[in-house]
């Protein structure tokens, strides 16, 4: 599968994250552009939450990490995760309330770079992280992953 071409990196509007907000709880909550990658699961545009926040990150402030099966790390350019892929967040979207966001120097392009290289491997994992949460019978995926039909219903 040669997904590369499919995928993007886009800002949601806040209004539309909102409403997505008040259906479930788990929709990333930022008070500021947040980007996202888009990909296309089960004929639906699918936003991944992209966050700067890593493991190690989070240590520092006393969080748990978070589990690697509904995530993945940004490796950059010097070994260490950059950022963070949190499947387990992704959203369904329509094109108007998604704008293409301009790729520059540092860490972004990092991340990038990154993404394209895997982009088939992230595709894989959004799948298997999507069917698990679906299919209802992985009470972790219950647990951690936004509830993907239900929001469907609501991006529609």
């Amino acid at each position: 599968m040669n997904e590369k071409a499919k995928v993007r990196l886009v800002y949601v509007d806040q209004d539309y994250l909102d409403i997505l907000r008040s259906v479930e709880n788990k929709v990333s909550t930022k008070n500021r552009p947040y980007v996202f990658l888009g990909i296309t699961i089960n004929e639906h545009l699918y936003c991944i939450p992209l966050t700067s926040q890593t493991n190690r990150a989070r240590a520092r402030r006393g969080l748990r990490k978070r589990p690697n099966t509904f995530t993945e790390n940004i490796i950059g350019p010097r070994g260490y995760a950059v950022a963070v892929l949190l499947y387990g967040n992704m959203i369904p979207v329509k094109e108007n309330v998604v704008t293409d966001c301009e790729i520059g120097g540092g860490i972004l392009k990092d991340e990038w770079i990154f993404i394209r290289k895997n982009a088939d491997r992230i595709i894989e994992k959004a799948l298997r992280v999507y069917r698990s949460r679906v299919s209802g019978k992985n009470p972790f995926a219950n647990l951690w992953c936004c509830d993907f039909k239900r929001l469907e219903e609501c991006a529609c």
